[in-house]
């Protein structure tokens, strides 16, 4: 490869580098040109990619703190402080442990449906599931 290829080929890789990210910060309902201006864009990325991947998983006054962080780091254009970091950091531990427990619970709900099914032959729920789709006649 000649030097005018290799460039081109780096020229094309960072255009769709850039869309990317144009897309992604499009998807998040903000310009590219917004977040690259923000004087604290790095801040402005990890509370995006805080919200991505934990959205789902916060309670309501976890997400009223990381609204907050929000309102402080975007609107504000301040940067979040390491006491701020902090606090999402144990919000991130709290949501993990919570997950955990509760993949813990269905599995041991998991275990003792399944130990109670060998050992009675029976069904955990009111009715078994024939009853259930037998017409009412027969019952």
């Amino acid at each position: 490869m000649n030097s005018i290829d290799k460039n081109f080929a780096a020229n094309v890789r960072y255009i769709e580098q850039q869309q990317l990210i144009g897309y992604w910060a499009k998807r998040k309902g903000i310009s590219l040109s917004t977040i690259e201006q923000h004087p604290h864009f790095g801040d402005i990325v990890l509370l995006l990619n805080f919200r991505d991947a934990l959205w789902q998983d916060l309670n309501k006054s976890e997400q009223a703190i990381w609204g907050a962080y929000w309102g402080l780091c975007y609107n504000k254009g301040k940067k979040i402080s390491k006491k701020n970091l902090g606090k999402l950091e144990q919000i991130t531990i709290t949501v993990i442990d919570r997950k955990n427990k509760l993949a813990q619970q269905q599995k041991s709900i998991k275990a003792l449906r399944t130990q109670w099914n060998a050992k009675s032959g029976g069904y955990m729920m009111a009715n078994a599931p024939d009853a259930a789709i037998a017409p009412i006649s027969n019952r």
